[in-house]
């Protein structure tokens, strides 16, 4: 029995919690900093088997991330956004220390794709009369170019 006791507390030290916190800044073309919220963050462990697996994060409205409970070891902490330049960062926790990482990162190159489609209407087996002019119409053509033409200096 004292020798289960004596190995409780020597397994508890191996198996250490500590946290990962920070902010997470987006830096404009005119250098100002602003925060952003929705942006997901993931916590991932580099050594397969680290007794955890990938956690995710999602900061607030000021811009401020938690992974709480992190299991000690070595991780890639990474933030992926559309319209954002990649950030990715390797973090150590140990002895169930909360680690803080401040993230700045800038806002990518921004495209606009516009996608124009154009429905036409189908054609008729009996409109051949209809795609030829009259003779009507070409005459009003033509005096509209006169016209015109006596505008011109």
């Amino acid at each position: 029995m004292l020798l289960c006791g004596a190995l409780l507390p020597a397994q508890e030290a191996t198996h250490k919690h500590g946290a990962v916190r920070g902010t997470v800044s987006l830096v404009n073309a005119s250098q100002e900093p602003s925060t952003s919220e929705g942006l997901q963050l993931e916590l991932t462990p580099l050594a397969e088997g680290a007794g955890a697996g990938s956690l995710s994060a999602i900061t607030d409205e000021a811009g401020k991330y938690e992974f709480n409970d992190v299991v000690d070891g070595d991780y890639i902490l990474q933030l992926q956004a559309e319209g954002l330049e990649p950030f990715t960062a390797t973090i150590r926790v140990r002895d169930g220390v909360s680690i803080i990482q401040d993230i700045s990162v800038k806002l990518a190159g921004l495209t606009q794709r516009i996608e124009v489609k154009e429905q036409a209407e189908p054609l008729s087996a009996d409109s051949s009369g209809d795609s030829k002019l009259k003779r009507k119409t070409n005459r009003e053509s033509a005096r509209c170019r006169e016209n015109f033409k006596s505008l011109l200096p």
